[in-house]
């Protein structure tokens, strides 16, 4: 299954996940996995609409699954036939549970540096604002409302507010009540 799909300029983005044939390696190498989903993501590329760009998403690293890491997501980049329909949903949620620390300004210039260098910032084509019910490096995926988890405030008033992101689109994945109340928290930190 491809995640819902998110209408930008130029075609939808979609997120890749929740599948479990995406998700991991089971009980083969995690080489091993990384080779059949890139396998699979050619497959669906040879027909695919350029214009329209599907979306890896940034993984917390729970259990087998894959692209928790920026080493794991360029490897996925750099085998594609098609690297210009592929992007990345950047969640920070799961990468604060992966191991990577933006809680506040100048964690997360080290880690869009990183990025940036492995990948390019020209890749992320979403941000999913996650805040993280786990400790740092758990790599257990929790979501928990903006403001409630372990991640602080600093790193989404940071996030919204770059420039570079502006016309990102950005995504909450917590139920509906919950989704209210963080994107109320999202527009005060704005006008901080």
């Amino acid at each position: 299954m491809l995640g819902a799909t998110v209408p930008a300029k130029g075609g939808y983005y979609m997120a890749f996940k929740k599948a479990d044939e995406w998700r991991g390696y089971g009980s083969s190498t995690k080489q091993e996995g990384i080779e059949r989903i890139i396998l699979a993501l050619n497959k669906v590329l040879e027909k695919y609409n350029e214009k329209a760009k599907i979306l890896l998403e940034t993984m917390a690293g729970q259990g087998t699954m894959i692209g928790s890491t920026f080493e794991e997501l360029s490897l996925f980049l750099n085998k594609i036939k098609k690297p210009q329909s592929i992007g990345v949903c950047f969640d920070v949620g799961h990468l604060f549970m992966a191991g990577y620390d933006m809680r506040d300004n100048k964690g997360y210039k080290a880690v869009l540096a990183k990025f940036d260098k492995m990948i390019g910032l020209e890749k992320i084509k979403a941000i999913h604002l996650n805040d993280s019910k786990t400790d740092f490096g758990s790599h257990v995926d929790r979501h928990i409302s903006i403001g409630k988890g372990k991640m602080g405030l600093e790193i989404f008033q940071t996030i919204i507010k770059d420039k570079r992101f502006k016309n990102t689109p950005k995504l909450l994945e917590l139920e509906e009540e919950e989704t209210k109340k963080s994107l109320k928290l999202l527009q005060s930190l704005l006008l901080l």
